[in-house]
């Protein structure tokens, strides 16, 4: 008999609940200025999701390089 998927939704919701978390300490860090921290909490949310969230974290980068290079203001 199998189970009911209730181990595997758990992981899931932890995987889940992880890159939220490390998209959330990317724009902390970010909003201090330590870039080379929030591309780290970027890379971590991006590996969680097996490259799922490449686009979006190529977006935030774009963002977080036009603001480091004085293009946003």
């Amino acid at each position: 008999m199998t189970g009911y998927g209730g181990a595997e939704r758990r992981q899931d919701q932890e995987r889940r609940a992880t890159v939220e978390v490390s998209l959330v300490l990317a724009d902390i860090e970010a909003s201090f200025g330590d870039y080379e921290q929030a591309w780290r909490h970027l890379d971590e949310a991006e590996h969680l999701t097996d490259g799922a969230l490449a686009d979006r974290c190529l977006e935030i980068r774009r963002g977080w390089y036009d603001r480091e290079s004085g293009l946003e203001p």
